[in-house]
């Protein structure tokens, strides 16, 4: 093993330590502290100036336009509320370790990490969906036909149950968000009503004085006490698994998407 493979495995190793830690805040508290990528970048610095020093100034550039197009598509994702600002962080943390010549930017590990992704990211729909079906199977109710896409994202629970002023002192599981947000007029009347698709953290200060009136609404019978929530996805423990996938195979979610076409190009 020579010493540039040596240090690629160090930075490999460091990137899942830091992800893992991500992850696992992600997975708590749906934020991640920014403190995490500057101690990344920062334990990772003696390695990019040794890498920079054997393979020069063509090294640099890799990176600066490995980083730029990948921040332009995290960006994109990030607009459309696909990504949160830790994912987009995360995925310019690996286009700065694992830089590519920008003609080859699709085989670097942080666009084969954000393929391999998509894989994970289809299990929790799939979840939730089985898990809504049984639920209306159990409560021998019919869904209505625009709540249909929502058995993908999310499931409906006791919003009461849920906001109550003593949830934080209760064990919930995962970090559930509120997906309907009514309007209410001055005379406590509801005037429209949303879906709110990346959801509504009812933990929020800014979101109490809602909480509260809609806490009010329920009470009095004018909106239903079950509603969807949606569990809010970590986008990181993906990412982190698609990282991992990426080391050890490659760019697996284009393999299998090859295959698929392969095979209904044959039949």
């Amino acid at each position: 093993m020579d010493f540039l493979s040596l240090l690629f495995k160090i930075k490999i190793l460091l990137c899942l330590f830091f992800l893992a830690a991500a992850s696992r805040q992600d997975l708590k508290t749906r934020t991640v502290s920014d403190s995490i990528w500057i101690k990344l970048l920062f334990c990772s610095l003696p390695i990019l100036i040794i890498e920079t020093y054997f393979l020069g100034i063509s090294h640099v550039i890799s990176i600066v336009g490995t980083v730029f197009l990948m921040f332009a598509i995290s960006a994109a994702l990030f607009y459309f509320r696909i990504f949160g600002g830790a994912d987009t962080k995360a995925l310019i943390c690996l286009s700065i370790l694992f830089p590519e010549d920008p003609i080859s930017f699709f085989e670097s590990a942080a666009m084969t990490t954000l393929m391999n992704s998509v894989i994970f990211i289809f299990v929790l729909p799939i979840f939730l969906l089985l898990k809504n079906i049984k639920n209306f199977k159990q409560q021998n109710t019919k869904p209505a036909l625009k709540e249909l896409p929502l058995f993908l994202i999310g499931c409906k629970t006791d919003i009461l149950k849920l906001t109550a002023e003593s949830a934080g002192k209760q064990k919930i599981n995962g970090y559930p968000l509120l997906m309907e947000r009514y309007d209410f007029s001055n005379s406590n009347t509801i005037t429209s009503k949303k879906i709110v698709l990346t959801g509504i953290d009812f933990r929020n200060e800014d979101e109490q004085r809602y909480v509260r009136k809609l806490r009010q609404m329920i009470r009095r019978g004018k909106i239903s006490r079950m509603g969807w929530v949606t569990p809010g996805i970590p986008y990181l423990i993906p990412l982190t698994a698609g990282f991992l996938i990426s080391v050890e195979v490659g760019n697996l979610f284009l393999k299998i998407v090859l295959i698929l076409f392969k095979y209904i190009y044959i039949c």
